[in-house]
């Protein structure tokens, strides 16, 4: 049963974070520092599993524990006990780190287990640019909350049991769950391909295009993984999508791209990429999913249109990123299962997470490069916002040119070595350093 401590510094709001996790009012909450004294646990069915949550004692130093022996002593035994636990959810406030909390990083960072920092008392989205310096700690993951008003508690709870159920399969060797949609215009073969992936008719196919009204989803195994497989409706020409069944089946793959882990665009080879698949394409874009483009039908075409969709796949690849590509026959499964392959892939790429001292060591390289210093330009540190394959970095502006831009997605990618992944880019200008005396 995994165990997560929830640590701090008194009066940060361990105990109301921990209540609103548990969603009941368990841990003491007071507006004075010591009242939590004792390690508070609750057991919790989360997701799939069961879960230890802690609520710890405040965290403090010696000698402001003078006058409160009871209190030193409860802080020491809780602090013996933070090897035990699986992970740790250190809370600490938007107006910046202590001195003793400064001590207590280098103690947290010794420790061989994940540390989440949670920046509390962050009511509003617009505070989070205030506390943006708590990513320059080097956390691999960071969440602005307000524990109070319950803000974005389910994201962190979303997290822990991610962060959990992912590692209990690895080590059973079990399978993930890969969330795969089937998006495209009507009558392109999606509901074709969805059988065939299936090996059975799940999904109705029909020779007329909008055969497929709603999301049909089923489970298959492919190499030891678990795939949630989504076949969506078709999505009609703009010109008749005011047809109140086609504003929802366009909603309806507008979620099933934001819902999924890797998408598959099928594209009719004798249409190519027209107005419509370029839209659908800016919405995966603008989820930042990775895509696998099927072109379909290709039996129906000649050479002269395969080259010609080739050059359109190039410079769409140069505009976007370089998403793979597979050709399908409309008459024949042959090669359906590549697909599958490089979604697994990609799916696995995916779920890598970079550790904040390598990207930094990425960003000196990037650093050196003409193009970031003929244009005055200095950035100072990165860090992954995981997993939404997001990339955070400060410089001394926040505003570069947009060549600038693509050649560190490019390079930042290269380094990476992820060429079929999207990533996006958040910059961000670098506040100056508090004084000692303000932290």
């Amino acid at each position: 049963m995994p165990s997560i401590g929830i640590i701090g510094k008194q009066n940060v709001g361990k105990s109301t974070l921990f209540n609103a996790l548990i969603k009941k009012n368990k841990s003491i909450t007071y507006d004075m520092p010591g009242v939590t004294r004792d390690l508070v646990t609750q057991t919790l069915n989360w997701g799939e599993g069961k879960w230890d949550l802690t609520d710890f004692p405040g965290l403090e130093s010696d000698k402001s524990m003078q006058e409160d022996e009871v209190g030193r002593a409860s802080i020491e035994k809780a602090a013996a006990q933070l090897e035990k636990y699986n992970l740790l959810l250190w809370v600490v406030t938007r107006k910046g780190l202590s001195s003793y909390e400064y001590d207590l990083l280098d103690r947290i960072r010794k420790l061989k287990k994940p540390v989440w920092l949670v920046v509390n008392f962050v009511d509003d989205p617009a505070l989070e640019s205030d506390a943006a310096e708590f990513y320059a700690l080097g956390f691999s993951r960071v969440f602005f909350i307000s524990a109070l008003n319950n803000r974005r508690i389910e994201e962190l709870r979303d997290a822990v049991i991610d962060q959990f159920e992912g590692k209990e399969q690895d080590v059973s060797n079990a399978t993930f769950v890969l969330k795969l949609s089937l998006i495209g215009k009507p009558n392109v073969g999606k509901s074709t391909l969805f059988n065939t992936f299936l090996g059975k008719e799940r999904s109705l196919v029909y020779d007329l295009p909008g055969t497929t009204r709603d999301a049909i989803d089923e489970k298959l195994i492919f190499q030891n993984t678990e795939i949630l497989l989504t076949d969506t409706a078709g999505i009609r020409r703009k010109k008749t999508s005011f047809e109140a069944v086609e504003i929802f089946s366009v909603a309806r793959t507008k979620k099933a791209i934001a819902e999924a882990d890797v998408v598959l665009l099928l594209i009719d080879a004798r249409e190519g990429f027209d107005r419509q698949n370029k839209y659908i394409l800016e919405w995966i874009e603008e989820e930042n999913k990775p895509v696998i483009v099927i072109i379909n039908k290709t039996d129906l075409i000649d050479e002269d249109r395969k080259k010609f969709l080739k050059e359109e796949i190039e410079e769409l690849q140069g505009m976007f990123w370089n998403f793979p590509v597979q050709w399908l026959s409309a008459i024949s499964s042959k090669n359906s299962g590549r697909a599958l392959n490089e979604a697994v892939k990609i799916f696995s790429e995916g779920k890598e997470r970079i550790a904040t001292p390598e990207l930094n060591n990425i960003l000196e390289i990037l650093n050196r490069n003409p193009v970031v210093g003929s244009n005055g330009l200095k950035f100072n540190y990165i860090t992954q916002a995981y997993p939404e394959k997001k990339f955070i970095i400060f410089g001394n502006r926040a505003i570069v040119p947009e060549n600038v831009k693509r050649y560190l997605k490019h390079n930042l990618l290269k380094q990476l070595k992820w060429k079929n992944i999207p990533i996006k880019l958040d910059l961000r200008k670098k506040r100056a350093g508090l004084k000692k005396s303000e932290k």
